[in-house]
């Protein structure tokens, strides 16, 4: 249980002191794109469908130096895992839920997925706990706890309060093969309004949430797939990222130097890839590292 209570000592220091998105965040349609060439050649090695959306925060304003299907529906995966952690931090600042809450699980929730973390064994998990869990290892147990205890209904409702055009959840995170839950799309401006919020709480002085959203964003630091934007980057360039895998689909967004004063965004979506474990597949993934990078030194 301790292991997803403790955060890691330096990203919080840096949360702590630093700047992250502030409290304005506009996105300026007019902005100047810089040289696009090398991004278009590496979506031009990518198979899929795609959608990317990259830029950097300004003077309190986000301006994007490419954009490409910002607006088309993608499957979500498990990006909608950062709107569950969302709605816990809404839940927390209208005082329904403490982080430290014991949560009792369902036996309907624990028959439908297992976890990487604990299992059905552990007798006590708080909010923090399957909080951690459900974003740096992208727990689906943790998910589907969380989801019973806060409620579709108010996940939904934290999704309008951020303005979110296609994303929802419809139900629970299911480990069987047997089993497809309804798909849950969302696009690359929805995920751009979610790195926002988390990234403002985290530079909220309120002390209930701000709580809540640094550990969101310790979590993305731990996230355990960093496969594509984070293996890009240079090594000394500090990010935080989420992934979201499912048959056919791979997503990856990500925060760039965020304690910085103007951090940057990257938000690769990519659908109708090869299917796991083959020779096409990993052919894709590294073209996606490849348009990652192309974004990061064309944008950033």
């Amino acid at each position: 249980m301790g292991s997803y209570r403790v955060f890691h000592k330096r990203n919080l220091l840096m949360l702590s002191r630093g700047r992250f998105l502030g409290s304005s965040f506009v996105l300026l349609s007019g902005c100047a794109r810089r040289g696009r060439g090398a991004v278009d050649v590496a979506l031009a090695g990518f198979a899929g469908h795609c959608a990317v959306f990259a830029g950097r925060i300004r003077a309190s304003q986000a301006q994007y130096c490419y954009e490409r299907n910002a607006d088309a529906r993608i499957p979500a995966a498990s990006l909608a895992k950062l709107l569950v952690a969302i709605s816990v931090a809404d839940q927390v600042r209208a005082r329904s839920l403490h982080r430290d809450d014991v949560v009792r699980v369902s036996a309907r929730v624990e028959r439908l997925a297992g976890s990487e973390a604990w299992g059905l064994v552990h007798p006590r998990l708080t909010v923090s706990d399957l909080l951690g869990a459900m974003i740096s290892i992208s727990d689906n147990f943790a998910s589907n706890a969380l989801i019973e205890l806060l409620g579709v209904e108010h996940i939904n409702a934290s999704a309008l309060r951020l303005g979110l055009r296609v994303l929802r959840v419809h139900g629970y995170y299911v480990d069987s093969p047997d089993t497809v839950p309804p798909r849950t799309f969302a696009t690359a401006r929805d995920m751009l309004a979610i790195l926002t919020c988390i990234g403002d709480g985290a530079n909220d002085p309120e002390a209930l949430t701000r709580g809540v959203y640094l550990q969101i964003l310790d979590s993305m630091y731990r996230q355990d797939d960093r496969r594509i934007i984070r293996a890009a980057l240079p090594p000394s360039v500090s990010a935080a990222n989420k992934t979201g895998e499912i048959a056919n689909v791979i997503n990856d967004v990500a925060i760039i130097e965020p304690m910085s004063a103007d951090p940057a965004f990257i938000i690769i979506m990519a659908d109708k890839i090869a299917a796991l474990n083959t020779a096409s597949y990993e052919d894709e993934i590294s073209a996606l590292r490849r348009l990652a990078r192309a974004l990061y030194d064309e944008c950033i």
